[in-house]
């Protein structure tokens, strides 16, 4: 019952490119150069630690160039998506940008604390907020927004890494390097019971089998098998590519398209940057959701899940016969609007993606006068 009321407990502190389309206006792309440079903004921390690999804070957290937020409370991906999905914080409010970041951890996984505190990159975060970024919706259209969480993920071997996040948009702010540490017998003595269950090998035990935490066919999957340490360091690999959509029968894509990519960004496509479609240094997809109309104004939303082994090891293939030259990753419906086929183009080769996932539904209809002709 005192595990439970422990995991309770520190998760509430935790909780609280194409043809066929007309462009719109093009609005500044720098739409900020005008506008005073801010300091404080509207913002909540979030934790965040890759599934099968929970952390919990122990104490310390974000200090800013005004002031500090604390980090707490039980940080895991179940439920909330993967590395880098967006868990929720306490201190929502106007506030100044972290400048370092110090705190103790727990990982679970390999039953051991580490310490943090160290600077993060103020000037990049800083620059990223007043600058913020195009949104759109249907209810409020086109309009310039910014970053509202700065989200903080603890991978294993002491990984730190720090994401600036808000609409559908994703950006990394840096990474950074823990050390194991050990709280003193003293300290420990002085803590109340629940703080206690930090150190309480039963208790980590507790956590590590909770179904709730650790999903029973994660915990199968990582059982007697080494922690990949490395391995999100290998995420945050960039590869210079785009993405090219091919529709049938003269159909109408969607402008906007959202990418999110193994290294915990997220990034969406709109107007001119869907339509210009340049290559670009990015993290390798894990999802891409784009939407189509056919010539008839049916609507269909797409979801495509790339495995996670074959579209690495298509990277690092093609990359390297390609000498790091430009890719192309391929997404063609098939005609009867059921299907699409996946693969990762260069310049001489092409690498099939077959073991991609892949969803096709129907979704709204155009009204006459937008059916494409």
């Amino acid at each position: 019952m005192k595990y439970l009321l422990f995991i309770i407990l520190v998760t509430q502190l935790g909780a609280c490119q194409n043809k066929h389309i007309e462009k719109p206006p093009i609005e500044s792309k720098n739409m900020q150069t005008t506008q005073h440079i801010k300091t404080t903004f509207q913002w909540s921390e979030g934790l965040n630690a890759p599934l099968g690999y929970p952390v919990s804070v122990y104490r310390g957290g974000l200090e800013l160039s005004s002031g500090f937020v604390g980090l707490s409370g039980l940080a895991t991906a179940s439920g909330f998506g993967g590395w880098g999905a967006e868990g929720n914080g306490m201190s929502n409010g106007i506030k100044s940008l972290p400048k370092r970041i110090n705190c103790i951890w727990l990982s679970y996984a390999e039953d051991c604390m580490y310490e943090i505190n160290c600077d993060v990159d103020y000037e990049k975060t800083l620059k990223l907020f007043n600058e913020g970024f195009i949104d759109s919706n249907r209810k409020r259209g086109r309009k310039m927004d910014t970053y509202n969480k700065i989200m903080v993920g603890f991978a294993p071997g002491g990984v730190v890494v720090l994401w600036a996040s808000g609409g559908d948009k994703k950006v990394e702010i840096g990474r950074y390097q823990g050390e194991k540490t050990i709280v003193s017998p003293e300290e420990i003595a002085k803590l109340d019971s629940h703080e206690k269950l930090f150190f309480d090998p039963a208790m980590r035990k507790h956590v590590m089998d909770n179904p709730r935490i650790v999903p029973p066919e994660v915990q199968k999957l990582n059982k007697n098998k080494p922690i990949p340490f490395g391995l999100w360091d290998i995420y945050r690999e960039k590869h210079s590519w785009r993405p090219i959509f091919s529709i049938p029968d003269e159909g109408k894509m969607n402008d906007r398209v959202r990418i999110e990519k193994y290294n915990g960004e997220n990034e969406t496509l709109l107007y001119e940057e869907f339509y210009d479609n340049k290559f670009a240094a990015r993290a390798i997809p894990q999802r891409i959701n784009f939407g189509y109309w056919d010539k008839n104004g049916q609507g269909y939303g797409c979801n495509v899940i790339l495995n996670e082994s074959e579209i690495f090891d298509a990277f690092n293939k093609l990359s390297k016969e390609e000498s790091g030259g430009n890719l192309e990753l391929l997404l063609k419906t098939n005609k009867t609007n059921s299907f699409i086929v996946v693969s990762l183009k260069g310049k001489q080769n092409e690498i099939a993606l077959i073991k991609s996932t892949i969803e096709v539904f129907e979704s709204s209809k155009l009204t006459k006068e937008f059916k494409v002709e």
